[in-house]
Order: C-alpha cells, then sequence, then structure tokens
C-alpha cells in the first residue's frame, strides 16, 4: 500500500464514521397564522328554505298522504312489482316508470314495527324530462295495477 493511502485512510474511515452517527437536523417549524372568523352579521337569516321552483311550474308537493305507512304487501297490490329497488340500508327505494306521462314514482322504505315488514316513509313524483313537470295523480293513476272503487279516493 502507498504512504498516500495509508495516511489518508484513517482520515477517509474517520470521515465515514462521522458522517454515519450525525443526525439530521429537523426541519424548522413552521407556525400558521391564527385566522380569526369575522363577527357575524345581525342580518344573518339561517332558516332553511326550499330551493327555488323552475319558473312556471308550480311549487313541488308530496303525492297523497295516504301513500306514507303502506307496506311493501299493499305497494305490490297497488302498483305491482317495482321497475327497480335500491337498497340502502337499512332503506329501500322502489321505481315505478311510467310512460304516458313522462313521469317516475318513488317510494322509500324504512323497516316497520314488525321484523322483516317495511313502510313507506317518503312518497314523490318525478317528471322523467328535464324541465318538465307532471301532476302527482296524473302518474299514480297511470302506474295503479288496482283501480280505486268509485267514490273512495286513490291511496
Amino acid at each position: 500500500m502507498s504512504v498516500f493511502l495509508r495516511s489518508a485512510l484513517p482520515a477517509l474511515l474517520l470521515l465515514v464514521l462521522a458522517a454515519c452517527g450525525a443526525a439530521p437536523k429537523p426541519p424548522p417549524v413552521v407556525e400558521a397564522p391564527v385566522v380569526v372568523p369575522a363577527e357575524p352579521k345581525e342580518d344573518l337569516n339561517l332558516v332553511l328554505a326550499p330551493p327555488p321552483a323552475v319558473p312556471g311550474e308550480p311549487p313541488r308537493r308530496p303525492i297523497s298522504q295516504d301513500a306514507v305507512a303502506k307496506t311493501a304487501a299493499e305497494l305490490r297490490a297497488l302498483f305491482g312489482p317495482p321497475g327497480q329497488v335500491r337498497r340502502e340500508a337499512p332503506a329501500e327505494i322502489w321505481q315505478y316508470l311510467s310512460d304516458q306521462p313522462a313521469c317516475v314514482l318513488l317510494f322509500v322504505l324504512y323497516p316497520g314495527d314488525a321484523p322483516a315488514s317495511l313502510r313507506v316513509q317518503h312518497a314523490e313524483v318525478l317528471a322523467r324530462r328535464r324541465g318538465a313537470s307532471v301532476a302527482d295523480a296524473d302518474c299514480v293513476g297511470a302506474l295503479l295495477k288496482t283501480q280505486p272503487t268509485p267514490g273512495k279516493a286513490a291511496s
């Protein structure tokens, strides 16, 4: 081994050992500025309002309250099997489609008092075309499989 290598080897060894034992410096701590929210205005109105209606369309209204609390069996007797069932535990959404008038009848069912029984908690009629409107009674009447008896309101 050359004299230069012999004399440089200890220095190189010390340099490598020093590099291995040195701890990295932690990054500097940067504190985020504190944001103080502005004082609320006195005229702030937090009342929930329904979405604005489409111009020229009558305001939305729920279908007959008679539909709420019906059982799944009663719905099947009135409307037949649903065209589509979407399960979102614990609820089920039943969808019925009509071509004339072009509408969708939705029922949202939740578990009832008895085990494995479902009851309607919400019902809604929607037009199948954007911007169109449809009368709830027309849609329900078009989808009924069991026609109401004369003199008795449809459920």
